[in-house]
């Protein structure tokens, strides 16, 4: 991928600004029935096992959302939306995951150009191009989901170290996005007025904060 092909994070965010909520409920839901699973056994939460079940169930969810899931081996998590490719992976205590010695993920870290499908082609014109994006979550000591992060890989290979990005951004949960208040609309005669005639005028209409 060269330099002036890199997508902006910003312009990635609000591209997938609709999804995002979907994906976090199907994690959330995915990391619940995982620790019910382990409840249910009554038996310690095995890592591997519960990072499975997590991914199983959250597909199940978006599936039924009518996203275009992957079929990727051992449950993978990945999904489509318009240029985008997403491999939603549990991160390594906090870093980004290598590749390994799969093929086809190194081709995926390493931005491979693929051959666009002709739909996508029809869609989108024949300057599409595929964008491969990571996307990390992270669960805390009882196993609740805390974090999501929207990763561009750019190498990759066999090592734990060998996975390095272009940039690495933490994704919002939705219910801690904040709204900026409105401040009070003031009309164009309001304008020219004093400061104190302004407050009194306020103040005998109710406006007064």
């Amino acid at each position: 991928m060269n330099i002036a092909d890199i997508p902006q994070p910003q312009g990635v965010l609000k591209d997938l600004n609709d999804a995002f909520p979907l994906i976090f409920r199907a994690m959330e839901g995915g990391t619940q029935k995982a620790r019910e699973y382990f409840d249910r056994e009554q038996c310690p939460v095995e890592p591997f096992l519960f990072t499975h079940v997590t991914r199983f169930k959250a597909k199940q969810f978006l599936d039924g959302l009518g996203f275009h899931t992957d079929e990727l081996p051992n449950n993978g998590l990945s999904l489509t939306s318009g240029i985008y490719t997403l491999r939603i992976l549990k991160s390594d205590y906090g870093n980004t995951p290598a590749p390994g010695y799969s093929f086809a993920r190194q081709h995926f870290w390493c931005q491979g150009v693929l051959p666009a499908p002709p739909k996508i082609v029809q869609l989108y014109g024949p300057t599409w191009r595929k964008v491969n994006l990571l996307l990390l979550w992270d669960v805390d000591r009882r196993h609740n989901l805390t974090d999501m992060t929207l990763e561009l890989p750019r190498n990759g290979g066999i090592a734990r170290a060998s996975a390095e990005v272009y940039w690495s951004v933490p994704v919002p949960h939705p219910a801690l996005a904040q709204q900026v208040p409105s401040l009070p609309q003031t009309t164009d005669d309001e304008e020219d007025l004093p400061m104190g005639l302004l407050n009194e005028r306020r103040a005998v209409s109710g406006r007064e904060e």
